[in-house]
């Protein structure tokens, strides 16, 4: 047995043991979990900020002007592809 830090419990009726939500240093960014210290360093490293959001709790905003060389930059230092192609122009996306 492994103990990956979820918090879970067994479910009576089938015995099943059931996922009840992630460690307090998991943080999920869409549907996938992130160490929520990467995502506060990579947050110190950018001019970024986290608001809240009615419906998300939080989420991660800052600015670009270049926006390719923000996402070259964390490529470089290994950050998650998901988020780094989280990092586009926004203004281009309609309904954003």
């Amino acid at each position: 047995m492994v103990d990956c830090g979820y918090p879970c419990r067994v479910d009576s009726a089938t015995n099943a043991i059931v996922v009840t939500g992630p460690p307090s240093s998991i943080v999920s960014v869409a549907v996938y979990p992130f160490s929520l210290s990467d995502l506060q360093e990579i947050g110190g490293r950018i001019d970024s900020a986290a608001l809240p959001h009615p419906d998300w709790g939080y989420r991660l905003v800052g600015d670009a002007t270049d926006h390719e060389t923000v996402r070259a930059t964390l490529r470089a230092v290994g950050v998650n592809p998901i988020f780094v192609a989280a990092v586009a122009d926004r203004s281009i996306i309609p309904g954003i």
